[in-house]
């Protein structure tokens, strides 16, 4: 019998991650650029074994993460190398997913993948994080902490205490902290190997400045218990009729995908957190403006998120042929394709995402006065040329954030890796103008063979699995999007009423729009 082979024990793979740790140490900067793309060479060989490559990749990351940390580099080319890291770090994962889906792995074997993978997540979320995607670096960071990885506990509440800072709501900032003092709590009780006294003495200075140093050992006794545990039935009752029980499920749904246009559903799965509270912050205005056109047109950038949701899930839940399917005749190509009314919706919410982009980029050029024109304002236009946009996100945390987002949802960058930063929303963004300007068909079955040996030579095919995970996937970027707008007009406003403290500012209800009286 042929023994297996044991990527982790492979030499060339620990010697060069040996080096990489080493020009750390001594804090060779030109060395780690050096050594960082040495593996990132190595790693793009095909050849090698999948988990080979995707630990190149991890070390390539890390070095040129290591690299801009004691160098002394220019704004320009330090997003350059950071839109670097962003693809080294994915591809990494990319593979181990990859490896982690076809193979069955003995104990020894996947206590060395679990390693990898979970050092990768979490660096990879601080990656996000620092870039300002906190909501994407806290989805990420804790599947990886449910797992029970020190570090990804420790770093998810430093992530959840930055988002809560950001939150208008003061009742989801207490809701956040609480949870966040668990994370920490927890954190710190982990031994030495998993997370390191450096990192437990900032969780304990962060208890600290939410607790308050006086009887802070005994508020601390007090923190309950870290749980990731969430119901989805408390609620339910047995004299539901079938509409409500299809709502119920849908609220699960939403909450377990984390969908909610809702802080506290990024912390909480459950589904007393499905529904979707966020609205604009409280806004200065000329007395001159007597109609609330941010709010008006939030609306309605809320309520085409949530009605693309709904699309989403009907479409992927719904078994069902739809009575205006019948008698519409088709031919059958041979190779399963999926037609119906389940599969347009899907196709429809998914255009409608990108449309929302656009909508926020409207927002946007109105709120900062960019002076766009209306035909000429999207997502990505923005933030072209000399754009003020640029200037302000340099002071604005949030607001980088969304840049950074626009140049995942684009392929949009000033570096080498133009199409590569983020390969899932890549290949969604590809996905997307196929539909639009060309044919796509979507098939039934997962193995779609290779463009030269597909039947239909017209189509750009895709297998229904995947264009539904690429759907809900920018739903939930779309979701980032919209929380992050709140937020960047949370931090803006804080600063106008900052400079307007020795002025009297009379404030203006708003009602609430009537669920009744929605069509």
């Amino acid at each position: 019998m042929n023994q297996k082979f044991m990527w982790y024990e492979d030499e060339l793979l620990n010697s060069k991650a040996y080096d990489c740790d080493v020009a750390y140490d001594n804090r060779e900067s030109d060395l780690l650029l050096e050594l960082s793309e040495e593996c990132r060479l190595i790693a793009e060989d095909e050849n090698l074994h999948v988990m080979i490559r995707a630990k190149l990749y991890y070390d390539s990351f890390t070095s040129l993460s290591n690299y801009i940390e004691i160098a002394d580099i220019g704004k320009k080319d330090r997003e350059k190398y950071i839109e670097k890291i962003l693809y080294l770090c994915r591809r990494s994962l990319l593979l181990q997913e990859t490896y982690s889906s076809e193979n069955d792995m003995e104990e020894i074997e996947q206590a060395n993948f679990n390693g990898l993978f979970f050092k990768t997540n979490v660096n990879y979320c601080n990656v996000l994080s620092h870039i300002g995607r906190l909501p994407k670096a806290i989805y990420e960071n804790r599947k990886i902490a449910m797992q029970d990885f020190g570090m990804a506990v420790g770093n998810l509440g430093m992530e959840l205490y930055d988002y809560g800072y950001f939150d208008y709501d003061k009742g989801h900032q207490q809701l956040i902290l609480e949870k966040v003092c668990s994370l920490f709590k927890a954190a710190t009780n982990y031994p030495e190997k998993q997370v390191h006294s450096g990192a437990k003495m900032s969780f304990i200075k962060r208890l600290e400045e939410i607790l308050g140093s006086n009887n802070f050992e005994e508020n601390l006794k007090k923190i309950p218990k870290l749980s990731f545990t969430y119901s989805t039935s408390s609620e339910k009752t047995n004299n539901e009729e079938d509409f409500e029980s299809k709502e119920f499920d849908y609220r699960i749904w939403i909450a377990q995908e984390c969908l909610a246009l809702n802080t506290l559903n990024d912390l909480d799965y459950s589904v007393t957190q499905s529904y979707d509270p966020i609205h604009l912050p409280d806004m200065i205005a000329p007395i001159s403006e007597t109609y609330p056109r941010f709010h008006g047109l939030f609306n309605q950038i809320k309520q085409e998120y949530c009605s693309a949701r709904f699309m989403i899930y009907e479409g992927i839940q719904n078994p069902k042929l739809h009575f205006s399917d019948r008698q519409v005749f088709l031919i059958d190509t041979l190779d399963y394709p999926i037609y119906g009314l389940n599969i347009e919706m899907v196709k429809n919410a998914y255009r409608t995402i990108y449309s929302l982009f656009d909508r926020i980029g409207f927002f946007l050029n109105e709120y900062y006065s960019l002076g766009l024109s209306q035909r000429r304002v999207s997502f990505g236009a923005i933030w072209n040329g000399n754009s003020p946009l640029l200037q302000i996100a340099e002071s604005n945390y949030i607001l980088k954030a969304l840049y950074w987002m626009k140049k995942d949802l684009y392929g949009n960058s000033i570096s080498d890796y133009k199409d590569y930063i983020d390969p899932v929303l890549n290949r969604t963004y590809e996905i997307r103008n196929v539909m639009e300007h060309r044919y796509l068909k979507i098939l039934s079955y997962a193995n779609i063979v290779s463009e030269e040996y597909k039947i239909d030579k017209l189509a750009t095919i895709i297998s229904v699995e995947e264009f539904h995970d690429l759907a809900i996937n920018l739903l939930r970027t779309c979701r980032e999007a919209i929380i992050l707008l709140v937020m960047l007009i949370n931090v803006e406003e804080k600063r106008k009423s900052t400079n307007s403290e020795e002025l009297i500012i009379p404030g203006r209800p708003l009602p609430e729009y009537k669920d009744d009286w929605k069509l």
